[in-house]
């Protein structure tokens, strides 16, 4: 993940990354706890869902290592478990039969639009009432509930919203990949005083390695 030498223990692990960063790669790993999920609503499996987290975290360190290192020890977190709420919404879709009327929606909507005219949430909300549960720090949460919408979110935490907005975006819930910046992302890069080359740049790397998997 980082390009460093193998870790093999946890205080190696703690060491390197950081308590916070460790936990949250610890607290991906229990989606086992879900069970078997049928994410074909989404149309996607689990290896995609997987990879999408695993790619947003990268995709998040490279962009953001530019931006603010200390924001990373939150960001990184996001970044891993921002996508956990898809699981029991796509188990919701499943058990109301909803199907063929989330797919029919996808073809023409976004996912956001979609889970909120259908189920009446988002991915998103549910991540961070599930981030809640765990009991990680609030901007955690926060930063992940005013995703969707971050010009809602509280002043302090926008910028940590704002990173979770893009993210998410660039690297979407069904696995694609945005190969450039949209424009409406650029412009709410420039109207935060972001430059859009480190951006760009990261997003450069991810396509590399989502092409040799």
């Amino acid at each position: 993940m980082y390009c460093l030498e193998e870790v093999n223990t946890v205080d190696r692990a703690v060491s390197i990354f950081g308590k916070i960063r460790v936990q949250a790669i610890a607290l991906s790993q229990m989606v086992d706890g879900f069970g078997k999920v049928d994410l074909s609503s989404y149309n996607i499996n689990e290896t995609i869902f997987s990879d999408e987290a695993t790619l947003r975290l990268t995709l998040m360190i490279k962009w953001y290592s530019k931006v603010s290192i200390s924001s990373l020890s939150i960001l990184s977190t996001t970044a891993i478990l921002g996508n956990i709420g898809q699981l029991l919404i796509a188990q919701e879709i499943i058990n109301y039969n909803k199907k063929n009327d989330f797919l029919n929606n996808l073809n023409s909507k976004d996912i956001q639009y979609t889970e909120e005219k259908l189920r009446h949430t988002t991915t998103a909300c549910v991540s961070s009432d599930i981030i809640s549960y765990w009991q990680l720090d609030k901007n955690i949460v926060d930063s992940v509930r005013f995703s969707d919408y971050p010009q809602n979110a509280p002043e302090e935490i926008y910028d940590l919203c704002l990173a979770n907005h893009i993210v998410y975006r660039l690297v979407k819930s069904n696995g694609e990949i945005e190969p450039t910046i949209p424009r409406n992302i650029e412009v709410l890069l420039i109207k935060s005083g972001l430059q859009t080359a480190p951006q760009q740049n990261a997003l450069d790397v991810i396509i590399k390695i989502a092409s040799k998997k």
